[in-house]
């Protein structure tokens, strides 16, 4: 029924335009809700996205630092073989000198400031003799 063959025209007319802002509203309505959603799911996927570019920068920071361990250890370990070579070193040059001091071995008059009688020593040189090492 129009308003063209009522009997009512005013309030056809009223019904219709009732329905017709009813279904504008619900259309309005629903557009905002699907925009609502986008925009939540858009929040979503950011903060997913967030979470994953914080979880690999903190793989790779991690990778970083495990690689460094890996190599502070190594170079611990080479310091670590150099200081027990330097603590024989030490001990047998001291065992030297106590032999010296003790009699046991004795030095050569004359020979020169290089020369020593226990040839496993090595040698002193003469800026290691005056301390400047």
């Amino acid at each position: 029924m129009t308003i063209f063959n009522s009997r009512d025209p005013a309030g056809a007319a009223a019904g219709q335009l009732g329905l017709l802002s009813a279904l504008i509203a619900t259309t309005l309505t629903d557009c905002a809700m699907s925009g609502l959603e986008a925009v939540e799911a858009g929040r979503q996927r950011r903060d997913a996205d967030l979470q994953a570019n914080a979880l690999n920068e903190a793989y790779l920071r991690a990778d970083r630092l495990g690689r460094m361990a890996i190599g502070s250890a190594r170079r611990i370990a080479a310091l670590e073989a150099e200081v027990r070579s330097l603590k024989a070193c030490l001990a047998q040059r001291q065992a030297f000198i106590d032999a010296i001091k003790c009699g046991k071995v004795s030095l050569p008059v004359g020979s020169g400031s290089n020369h020593v009688a226990n040839k496993s020593v090595a040698p002193v040189t003469s800026a290691r003799k005056s301390g400047r090492v």
